[in-house]
């Protein structure tokens, strides 16, 4: 077995000066992927709360329709209700008035 890393690069056999120009370059891309992992987590979230932002919205919009649907049948149901007791009204008086006709007419 040799004593080096898998993958790695050893700094065994490099000078001072090429050492700090390793670390350096090593600290480098590890910020680079740094910032590029965090603007990749920013952008997800973004896109997330987009998406959710559109998905409040639709079901606001549904919740909308659901109410004036049954808005518009409590209302429909209280226009037949007024109608059968004006109607149911409304026969009873027909009949009063042709029973005091009746009446009028027998005197």
């Amino acid at each position: 077995m040799s004593g080096k890393k898998k993958g790695g690069k050893s700094t065994k056999h490099m000078t001072e000066e090429e050492r700090v120009h390793f670390y350096e370059t090593q600290l480098l891309a590890e910020e680079e992927n740094r910032k590029k992992k965090e603007e990749l987590l920013t952008q997800f979230l973004k896109d997330k709360l987009a998406k959710e932002e559109k998905a409040n919205e639709f079901n606001k919009l549904k919740l909308q329709n659901q109410w004036r649907a049954i808005m518009r049948e409590a209302k429909q149901l209280n226009y037949v209700k007024i109608l059968r007791f004006y109607h149911r009204h409304s026969n009873g008086l027909s009949i009063v008035r042709m029973r005091l006709s009746n009446h009028c007419h027998k005197i």
